[in-house]
């Protein structure tokens, strides 16, 4: 009989290693809320020695479907204990849970991976089930940050004052929709904002630039080619100043310098060299006229053409020659 109540003992002893468990507190939580994770059954001989913080990859099943690992998120708050021998307090750590589905609460069943002092097989898995809420659409919106900048416009004339922003912070309004908060904030904006310059601005002379032009030939043409002739206008007013009558066409003239040419590059196209000429202030491209079209004694199989540019008035330019591989006999007036 001794024997056998020993060998129960030795028994219960060996389970006592197996006895351990994990609890969750709370087990259901809104999402980004922190669920605290303890030990159970602990003893001073047999306790939990480490555990694996696990990531999706441990969750072993789920509720309403199978991917909550894609919507679920969670991190290691803070391992706040282990064990105490000495007053029996269990292991404890807490963890963070975020839940990104539009619509599911999802259910969790995680693992963890443990290992247990005082056991002979110490690496085993733990598991603890959990609900994380999802985040409930708004059911009302606060309105965006929304800016419009005004002017004074009540100085005199050639007088003008400096800009001011007027702008309605984030959320000032709330409305069912973004765009309805939105337009609240732009109400206000359209109310308030003119007002709001005026009040607050002071009028100052201003001075616009006279205009200016000057003629810019585009060139970027291949060779053979070139390009017309391009007016650039800087109009009247287009820049203006506080400062001076002079600092305004300064402006101006910068602008000229600045953007005529790239204006004749875009603007026009390329002709053959040649092919252009001014009739009656007019720029004019002139018509081809071949003249003499010949097989090329200095390359094979090509052809030196002679040609030259009739105008409307009459005029031609002078004769243009090239070495090409087509003959241009069929340009030639009888």
């Amino acid at each position: 009989m001794k024997k056998l109540i020993l060998t129960i003992c030795v028994f219960m002893y060996c389970l006592s290693g197996y006895a351990q468990s994990l609890s969750a507190s709370p087990t259901t939580i809104e999402s980004g809320g922190t669920v605290t994770i303890s030990g159970v059954g602990e003893t001073n001989s047999s306790y939990f020695a480490a555990i694996t913080i696990p990531n999706t990859t441990g969750i072993t099943s789920s509720s309403p479907d199978v991917f909550a690992a894609s919507y679920i998120q969670m991190e290691l708050v803070a391992y706040d204990q282990t064990y105490n021998n000495a007053t029996h307090a269990p292991t404890s750590l807490r963890m963070k849970f975020t839940n990104s589905h539009p619509t599911y609460d999802y259910t969790i069943t995680l693992k963890f991976n443990v290992v247990i002092n005082g056991t002979t097989a110490s690496n085993e898995t733990k598991s603890i089930t959990l609900t994380i809420k999802h985040v409930p659409a708004p059911t009302s919106y606060g309105n965006q940050a929304r800016s419009k900048t005004f002017y004074k416009n009540d100085c005199a004339s050639g007088l003008e004052s400096d800009p001011y922003t007027y702008t309605v912070p984030a959320n000032e309004f709330t409305a069912p929709s973004q765009a309805a908060a939105n337009a609240l904030a732009d109400a206000k904006i359209a109310a308030n904002g003119q007002n709001a310059a005026n009040a607050n601005l002071t009028c100052k002379q201003v001075y616009y630039n006279i205009a200016v032009t000057g003629i810019f030939t585009k060139n970027d043409c291949p060779s053979g080619y070139e390009g017309a002739d391009v007016t650039y206008v800087v109009f009247a007013g287009k820049h203006k100043s506080a400062i001076s009558q002079a600092d305004a066409d300064q402006k101006a003239a910068s602008d000229l310098s600045s953007n005529g040419q790239q204006y004749a590059n875009a603007s026009t196209g390329c002709h053959l060299r040649g092919s252009l000429r001014y009739i009656n202030g007019v720029q004019e491209a002139g018509i081809r006229k071949c003249t003499e079209s010949v097989p090329s004694r200095a390359e094979s199989g090509y052809f030196d053409n002679t040609y030259h540019f009739q105008f409307s008035d009459g005029s031609i330019s002078i004769n243009y020659y090239e070495t090409v591989l087509y003959q241009c006999a069929g340009e030639i007036e009888p």
